[in-house]
């Protein structure tokens, strides 16, 4: 295993301009660092043979590296008070594809402050059972889960909804009948269970996809129970649903809600080529992705009749996200380099080795 590891802030740079290294060793070793020319970088070949020219550069020396964590996983956080908090009615909507049903704890949706060990998510279990838990920060406990076993890459209408007045909560999940422009019912379960509070009131930032769990050192939010699959367009509402307001989303049917009653209503398919995530409720709750999930994915109402996102957005509305997505791993710059006005165009690298590996960092030039 690499022990030595390290990028760049970019990977094409200009004479004169600015390039940043960045480095993480797992024993915090010293490692020494020079400037090569890449003129064959093929190690697998019988034909060529790997060449690298040293040069003398303002960087070269000696350098500790110190030991920085890597947090991958795709998510969706959405910034602000905890809105949810605020009333005793309030359902929960959203239609989701598992690509990976068992083996490990997944979140949906969840707004949870990991250092008081309290919050809400909408998750799914290691055994494939989907599930609703509310945690106070004095340690209260309420939770629902459904009879219905989750299939891979089968899609699901979810719904929670509570009413503290009554102290009454209902989880249903519906599958669907998948690549119809409006999908109905096919396996549904319907849960209820008591629950005696409104949802706490914590300051974390809702995630979507996954479970807030921190900070990295730029002080960039990071999470953890990274789901692994396809969710398309979640909802929050301050009003307590029915069984027929559960069968009317799994038909693709709107529900005759207030326009005020709704906190927060995600589109994906919208502004789908960048990483803002549109709340199309009057409070415009809008979102940012985080390491880079997978956009304008095939969506539970597609038909097949156009095969290119842009010509059917609303046909692509899914997000799909990956437990091993990685956009930037925010470590800090340990190392910067201004290239020289002299240096000619190629292929570069800072080299990199310590008493126990060694290291190329490639840009271009």
């Amino acid at each position: 295993m690499k022990s030595l590891l390290g990028y760049t802030d970019k990977l094409t740079v200009r004479p004169t301009e600015s390039i940043s290294f960045r480095l993480s060793s797992l024993d915090e070793s010293e490692v020494s660092a020079h400037m090569v020319r890449l003129i064959n970088g093929d190690i697998h070949s019988e034909h060529g043979a790997f060449k690298e020219e040293r040069f003398a550069s303002t960087v070269d020396g000696t350098y500790t590296a110190n030991s920085h964590p890597v947090y991958p996983g795709s998510c969706i956080f959405v910034s602000g008070d905890a809105f949810e908090s605020e009333f005793n009615d309030l359902s929960i909507a959203l239609r989701c594809q598992p690509y990976r049903v068992t083996g490990r704890r997944q979140v949906l949706v969840s707004r949870y402050d990991s250092s008081a060990n309290a919050g809400w998510s909408f998750y799914l279990t290691e055994q494939g059972v989907f599930g609703f838990e509310s945690i106070t920060p004095s340690g209260t406990k309420d939770w629902i889960e459904s009879n219905l076993l989750a299939r891979e890459k089968h899609w699901y209408q979810l719904l929670f909804s509570l009413s503290t007045e009554s102290g009454h909560a209902s989880l249903w999940c519906i599958e669907l009948d998948s690549n119809q422009p409006f999908a109905h019912k096919s396996r549904d379960s319907q849960s209820t269970s008591s629950f005696n509070e409104r949802l706490p009131g914590v300051t974390s930032p809702l995630t979507i996809g996954g479970r807030h769990c921190g900070v990295d050192a730029s002080g960039g939010n990071v999470a953890n129970s990274i789901f692994s699959g396809r969710l398309e367009n979640p909802a929050i509402a301050a009003v307590a649903l029915s069984d027929a307001d559960a069968n009317m989303l799994a038909n693709g049917k709107d529900l005759a809600i207030a326009t005020n009653k709704w906190l927060a209503r995600w589109d994906f398919s919208l502004e789908q080529a960048s990483d803002r995530i549109i709340d199309t409720s009057l409070h415009e709750r809008h979102g940012k992705t985080h390491n880079l999930p997978l956009r304008a994915v095939r969506s539970s109402v597609w038909t097949g009749a156009n095969l290119r996102w842009t010509d059917a957005p609303a046909e692509y509305s899914a997000i799909h996200f990956h437990q091993d997505d990685l956009y930037d791993c925010a470590w800090p710059d340990e190392i910067i380099w201004e290239v020289p006005d002299t240096l000619r165009s190629g292929i570069y690298a800072l080299k990199l080795t310590s008493d126990s590996d060694e290291e190329y960092i490639p840009f271009f030039v």
